[in-house]
């Protein structure tokens, strides 16, 4: 359909193919032209390219533990020529470069779960969209060194963590189990 067919720049949109198996289509405007002499007809064809629609991905789930940097990564999406990372789901955290294809941001917690929305769109505004979750996990405590002395009974631990927090607890059982 044409926009303002009686001007002399008439303008079209650009179909969008959504079927992968049509990618191009040959469209045929009539220019009409009336004046002395009579209408005088003139066929234009033209011929359009298909713009890929985009394919978002988002990337794999991902876990983490407390206080870790976390990059997201679209790099698997094609078609598109704007990214747009937004939370859906979970305590909010500040998305660092949010309109790039690999934003980041620092994990809050280990007992929560964070879903993130990536839109992918074309140089013609189609989009499309994929999620990816976060999943926090307990950090592994080992313990290196555990003593008892003196009385009353002192206990020191000492151990490794893969992340320095206060958040980590280390809980003694006096017996065979932890029953207590």
């Amino acid at each position: 359909v044409l926009a303002d067919p009686n001007t002399p720049t008439p303008s079209f949109d650009v179909p969008v193919f959504k079927d992968p198996a049509h990618t191009s289509a040959d469209l045929e405007f009539t220019l009409t032209v009336t004046g002395p002499g009579g209408p005088v007809r003139a066929t234009l064809p033209v011929h359009v390219n298909a713009v890929a629609v985009p394919v978002a991905r988002a990337g794999a789930d991902q876990n983490a533990f407390f206080g870790q940097r976390v990059t997201l990564d679209g790099t698997l999406t094609k078609g598109a020529a704007t990214y747009s990372w937004r939370q859906i789901a979970g305590p909010p955290v500040t998305l660092d470069h949010g309109t790039t294809v690999r934003p980041s941001f620092t994990f809050p917690g280990a007992s929560t779960t964070l879903d993130f929305e990536l839109t992918a769109t074309n140089a013609v505004g189609v989009s499309a969209t994929s999620t990816v979750s976060v999943s926090g996990i307990r950090d592994a405590l080992t313990v290196t060194r555990a003593l008892i002395s003196g009385a009353p009974a002192t206990w020191t631990v000492s151990g490794t963590s893969k992340v320095r927090s206060l958040a980590n607890t280390i809980t003694v059982y006096d017996g065979p189990d932890d029953s207590g």
